[in-house]
């Protein structure tokens, strides 16, 4: 089942890609030994080597490419018919019909006893509901994705944890969370002036897990315009869903700007910033309210997410990143009150390099937003001259799927930021929250200063105030700033104005306490 919003909805425009098939794996294959994924890179380095070929299918029917998102959800894979469902194995798969903005098929093969077979259509695997279109569908359909199914919340019950569906799109949740936030393959130029690559998943090899299996490994085929990769997924479900990410990329063409292990949410609104569009009883809707950032040891940094009137990017320089990720640490549900969509239950993800990554910086995007089942937020690695890698160039990292959790961290944490503009806009107000997950948190009476800076001349700190927070136990860190005299007023032509920094944390004699907080002003 598709869950609250089509899955690939995102960046500067929307665009929908899946895949066709190589060739390869097109009949079964005996193999001598069980594939590897050097098989994979074989497939990718051909590809390469060969002028890139759109993937797009024009042989798909007119009815099924003009169903509704609703006529399309009415489709159904048959549960009872899941791949491996009869033999009792730890992992079922349910595939995805050819329709709607889906309209792009991929190529399935099973990988099983060394033998690569293909998954072939049959429209007698789903339920076409409502949906008048018996008899109509032509036999060589093929699949636009696919789910993965594992018990993760009873013993019994086969929930959906993963989905590959569009693109190079792809999303899991562990134990007791809900859809939210998606992860792709990689980003090409994203906003850039040149308008963005989207590489799509072209094949896919499904490698059928034993008896007791604990985790299942998958292997993609990536292509687009400028390179071609080779993938391969080992994903473990439970109470945080992990997915271990090996990639090895050939290169057509230079390419600009390389977004590696890209994440992908919605913010509409939230405590800190207004919405652009109606707002409804909710107090807050969002995938993720904030984007992690670690480097080295101690240098912890959080961005809260903005929903802003115009594109904003920023850049955080990351060598020696120990990990980052777009995550939802506000978990109350009064401060949704969404029964529906419950965004208290929408999981955070975290990239941890599996092994050295080039310097590099990873970058926020933030673009305007007014509907919350667009996505408008990503976050990505890229690493240094980005035209210049090796070819190939290999990748692998880990992706996390969790409930925030930060009792394992020794620093104070960023709980809330709250913000109030005066009515002319040229004043400033933040009221950020820090709570400790250890009971390292100084009491009251403590001297707690604070390290603040401005990155340019636009406005001054002409207040601060810190407190002890004795409702939470944490402290409190409020600032307030006020506009110096400028040449482009606060409320005229605000895209020409280059955004103000600001970074604040808390110390203690001279040693920082906190994680770092980051903001934007424009």
């Amino acid at each position: 089942m598709l869950h609250g919003k089509p899955l690939i909805i995102f960046t500067l425009s929307i665009f929908i890609a899946t895949t066709l098939s190589s060739g390869a794996g097109a009949q079964e294959i005996k193999t001598k030994n069980a594939m590897a994924f050097e098989d994979v890179c074989k497939f990718a380095e051909k590809l390469a080597n060969a002028s890139f070929e759109s993937a797009r299918d024009q042989n798909i029917p007119k009815f099924l490419k003009d169903l509704t998102y609703d006529q399309y959800r009415d489709i159904r894979y048959k549960p009872e018919k899941a791949l491996w469902k009869s033999e009792k194995l730890p992992f079922q798969i349910q595939f995805f019909h050819t329709g709607s903005i889906y309209d792009i098929p991929v190529k399935i093969n099973i990988i099983e006893d060394n033998t690569v077979h293909p998954f072939p259509f049959s429209a007698d695997l789903f339920d076409y509901g409502k949906n008048d279109l018996s008899g109509k569908i032509p036999d060589n359909m093929g699949y636009t994705g696919f789910r993965i199914h594992s018990p993760i919340n009873t013993p019994t019950y086969f929930d959906e944890f993963a989905v590959f569906l569009g693109a190079s799109y792809f999303r899991a949740v562990g134990k007791g969370q809900v859809y939210g936030l998606s992860a792709r393959g990689l980003a090409i130029d994203t906003a850039t002036e040149a308008g963005e690559e989207f590489p799509y998943f072209k094949e896919f090899w499904l490698i059928k897990p034993r008896a007791g299996s604990r985790d299942i490994k998958i292997y993609a085929l990536l292509d687009s315009p400028s390179v071609s990769g080779a993938y391969c997924f080992v994903i473990k479900p439970g109470k945080e869903t992990q997915i271990a990410v090996n990639s090895r990329l050939y290169f057509r063409k230079k390419i600009k700007k390389l977004g590696i292990a890209p994440l992908t949410s919605m913010f509409l609104f939230g405590e800190n910033a207004p919405t652009y569009g109606e707002r409804d009883f909710r107090p807050e809707v969002h995938d993720s309210d904030g984007v992690e950032v670690k480097i080295g040891d101690t240098d912890n940094l959080w961005r809260p997410l903005v929903n802003r009137k115009t594109l904003f990017i920023n850049s955080f320089r990351a060598d020696g990143l120990r990990e980052y990720g777009l995550v939802q640490r506000d978990r109350n549900f009064d401060h949704y009150q969404d029964l529906e969509s419950r965004y208290d239950k929408r999981p955070g993800v975290t990239v941890t390099p599996n092994k050295y990554w080039r310097t590099g910086a990873v970058e926020l995007v933030q673009l305007p937003c007014d509907k919350e089942y667009n996505d408008n937020i990503a976050a990505y690695w890229v690493p240094d001259n980005s035209g210049d890698l090796p070819n190939p160039v290999t990748f692998s990292y880990t992706l996390k799927w969790s409930l925030w959790d930060n009792s394992n961290e020794d620093l104070g944490y960023i709980t809330d930021t709250r913000s109030e503009k005066s009515s002319d806009g040229r004043k400033l107000k933040f009221v950020i929250d820090y709570a400790w997950a250890k009971s390292n948190a100084l009491p009251e009476g403590s001297a707690v200063d604070t390290d603040i800076s401005i990155s340019d001349q636009r406005y001054e700190l002409t207040e601060f105030q810190i407190m002890k927070n004795t409702v939470t136990g944490g402290w409190r860190l409020v600032l307030v700033l006020s506009e110096r005299d400028s040449l482009i007023p606060s409320d005229i032509l605000p895209s020409l104005r280059p955004a103000t920094e600001l970074r604040a944390f808390l110390k203690n004699g001279g040693k920082r306490i906190t994680e770092i907080w980051s903001y934007g002003v424009q």
